[in-house]
């Protein structure tokens, strides 16, 4: 009963559920997410619904500031050096699934016939590449890499950025959120599609408004208000009027649209129980998911699944598996205990 009381991890593994379904349609599916639906020219309603599937990455990095909001004001902030500790923490916990997904492409890549080493170039370079590979920061570099994933490097930034961030919220929250927007004014602005958004900078905003929400406690407000009809219905309408504007005004609304995508599972998701389990099941290895997803993608198509729906599903399978699996690998290389011990260790 308590979960149903308060915005709990299990709320949290829904989004992230829903977040990874919007993933994969967005990932397997060819499609513009910088476009408008005007744009876009005569293409079939699944071409927009899977450029809207870019939702996924504001919907993470919503949740991660909401995440680290909740578990720093649970610290003792007065220990020295506490903000250090407690990025040094979460960094320590996201390498070790990290690390794992990586020799578990490096396996596969080996089985495949592949030189792992030579993926990093040749000579000194080779061990810069590879070091820089391992801690998660390759797109600073431009650095060759087994992993393609962008949002690892911008996740680690935020985490970084964290505690300043906080603090800026925490005194002057409108100006700093305000602030954090301007990149998405300026792609508004410049009104280039072709910009380059996927970096760090362009998901301030809703990492920054996810420490904010966790801050005033707007989530266990809602979930703790009275939930009838009329809250339901103005809930559904927020979720269109957000789905449209993102399909209007393309990726500088997806904070938007994650915003009532989360309003949709506080009011009506978390209390459908068949729904309500399949997110969770998809948002508990959501991590793992997103980091091998891609690597599976290039591995997976086969023409055989000549319909969306057919691939879709067994993609979607394979992932979770997938992600079951590498979280059995963590445990059984007890790198969850050590990650424990350590970040322990950290913040006594």
């Amino acid at each position: 009963m308590a979960d149903l009381d308060s915005f709990s991890k299990k709320d949290t593994d829904i989004i992230k559920g829903i977040a990874i379904l919007a993933m994969i349609l967005h990932h397997t599916y060819g499609n513009d997410p910088a476009s408008s639906i005007f744009q876009m020219g005569n293409v079939s309603k699944i071409t927009w619904l899977a450029a809207t599937g870019k939702v996924c990455v504001a919907l993470f990095t919503i949740l991660s500031g909401y995440g680290l909001t909740k578990s720093y004001n649970k610290g003792f902030k007065k220990q020295k050096y506490y903000d250090v500790k407690f990025v040094l923490s979460h960094y320590i916990q996201f390498l070790s699934i990290f690390w794992t997904v990586l020799l578990a492409m490096a396996a596969i890549r080996l089985c495949e016939g592949e030189k792992i080493i030579e993926v990093y170039g040749s000579g000194a370079k080779r061990f810069f590449c590879f070091f820089i590979e391992i801690l998660g920061l390759r797109t600073i570099f431009h650095t060759p890499s087994i992993n393609t994933s962008w949002f690892v490097t911008a996740i680690i930034i935020l985490y970084f950025l964290f505690p300043l961030i906080y603090r800026l919220v925490k005194k002057f929250p409108i100006i700093s959120l305000f602030f954090s927007y301007i990149p998405w004014i300026i792609y508004i602005i410049k009104g280039d599609t072709n910009m380059h958004t996927d970096w760090w900078l362009f998901y301030l905003f809703s990492f920054a408004l996810g420490i904010f929400i966790s801050e005033k406690d707007l989530l266990d407000k809602q979930i703790q208000s009275e939930r009838n009809i009329r809250n339901i219905i103005l809930v559904i309408i927020l979720f269109v009027l957000s789905f449209i504007s993102r399909l209007i005004f393309a990726l500088p609304a997806d904070p938007v649209l994650a915003i009532s995508i989360i309003e949709i599972e506080i009011y009506i998701l978390r209390y459908i129980k068949p729904v309500k389990a399949f997110l969770e099941m998809f948002g508990r290895y959501s991590a793992y998911i997103w980091l091998i997803h891609m690597f599976i993608w290039f591995r997976f198509y086969i023409s055989i699944y000549s319909g969306l729906l057919q691939y879709m599903i067994v993609f979607l399978v394979f992932c979770l598996l997938s992600g079951m699996a590498l979280d059995g690998l963590r445990k059984e290389l007890k790198l969850d205990n050590l990650v424990s011990k350590t970040r322990s260790k950290l913040l006594m």
